[in-house]
């Protein structure tokens, strides 16, 4: 039993260092620096980390408010289900059920695992509820809860701007 615990224990952890999203490497695209010299900031502000870069690189599209996305694909019956269960838990959004998703986009925000999907409801209108997917344990948010209501698709939100 205590094999099955450490074992259980092992496989958690890694799957948490996993799914850390500064974990991401960032290719080199510029020389380095000369050691002690340090990194330029772009005009008016601090130099990009090494974690921020990454994150824009593999999500490039922003909500402007904290989450970061990648490009919107195709969804399924599951995300649709989790859609519907974030609203289902808010009261101001139950009269818009049943919805249907086309779809979705996978994020980020700070540590939190996010999704945006794209729903079609019943009063014909689309619908872009953020959703927290795999939140921090030291989150404010609880797995499949609603975070907000976006105004529109994260893909229709302009690029970010790449750092000089």
């Amino acid at each position: 039993m205590a094999l099955l615990y450490v074992f259980l224990s092992v496989v958690y952890v890694l799957k948490a260092q996993a799914s850390t999203p500064a974990k991401l490497a960032a290719p080199a695209t510029a020389a380095p620096a000369k050691p002690g010299t340090p990194a330029k900031a772009p005009e008016g502000g601090k130099p990009p980390s090494k974690e921020a870069s990454a994150v824009e690189q593999t999500y490039p599209f922003k909500d402007g408010k904290g989450g970061f996305y990648g490009k919107m694909m195709p969804s399924t019956a599951a995300d649709t289900t989790t859609a519907e269960s974030a609203l289902k838990a808010n009261p101001k959004y139950t009269p818009l059920l049943p919805c249907s998703s086309t779809q979705k986009a996978d994020g980020v925000e700070g540590p939190d695992k996010i999704q945006v999907v794209e729903l079609k409801c019943k009063d014909g209108k689309m619908y872009y509820p953020k959703i927290a997917i795999t939140p921090d344990p030291k989150s404010k948010y609880k797995k499949g809860q609603l975070i907000e209501m976006l105004e529109q698709a994260p893909n229709l939100i302009p690029v970010l701007q790449k750092h000089a």
